[in-house]
């Protein structure tokens, strides 16, 4: 199930997103698997190609409001055509948005705490119960989300309990570097989960990690001067490398 097939850029303006090469390049970008891996170097335009399709989504971004972003392609989309069909939920998620997320949830639980103590020490209320209620449903709802406290988990911990609890039949997961604290094992586990959810879901990464890259069946696209180019896994430079680096080691040092 595809609920992406096609972005099409109608027009370019000058700045941003446009003075990304990549993005200047591209005419259409045709989606063909219900996983696509967007690879290149940092800056090569993988994060705003993301960030156009999450803005013609109106895709929840976890983290939102929460981090000041530098640029911003709002102003953008409209020079973007998405040919896409109806999903029930979707999300962009960023490693350095999760943790601030982490620590917003943490915040809330917090000052929903205090104010249920606050009202406890309020003699003049009449009714103590009912002016605790949306406290203690704020506490029950994040609490619910997860199986553990996401703050006192490890990083890699807290992402994989995010996404077990967060991917569902019917979406679109637009995932910005979700490997950033993850461990290679963790890396592999995210792959497995994203496998199995792409029967009925859909899928687009901008990554680094050959573990992800490597999914069975997923489309990988290149993020070039030239524009986002189909790639065969073994065509990339940083798995070439890798293999490389892997079969002999001490010889990539030694020379």
């Amino acid at each position: 199930m595809l609920y992406i097939s096609r972005l099409i850029k109608n027009s370019d303006s000058p700045g941003y997103p446009f003075s990304v090469p990549a993005i200047a390049a591209m005419e259409e970008i045709a989606f063909t698997a219900p996983v696509t891996i967007l690879c290149g170097d940092n800056g090569s335009g993988k994060s705003t190609l993301l960030s156009i399709l999450a803005a013609k989504l109106k895709a929840v971004r976890i983290g939102q409001g929460i981090i000041e972003r530098e640029h911003t392609v709002d102003a953008a989309q409209d020079a973007f055509t998405l040919h896409r069909l109806p999903c029930k939920r979707n999300f962009l998620f960023s490693a350095e948005d999760f943790i601030a997320y982490v620590t917003w949830v943490s915040q809330t639980k917090a000052e929903a705490r205090a104010e249920i103590a606050r009202i406890d020490a309020d003699d003049s209320l009449a009714d103590k119960s009912y002016a605790k209620m949306p406290y203690y449903r704020t506490l029950a709802e994040l609490e619910a989300l997860y199986n553990q406290d996401l703050a006192q988990q490890s990083h890699g911990e807290g992402f994989l309990d995010f996404f077990h609890s967060r991917l569902h039949p019917g979406g679109i997961y637009l995932m910005d570097e979700p490997e950033g604290a993850l461990s290679y094992e963790k890396q592999f586990a995210l792959a497995l989960l994203i496998q199995e959810a792409a029967k009925n879901c859909q899928f687009i990464l901008a990554t680094h990690s050959p573990i992800l890259t490597a999914i069975p069946g997923a489309q990988i696209l290149e993020a070039t001067p030239e524009g986002f180019l189909p790639r065969k896994y073994d065509e990339l430079e940083n798995i070439q490398f890798l293999k490389l680096f892997i079969a002999s080691p001490e010889r990539m040092f030694r020379e």
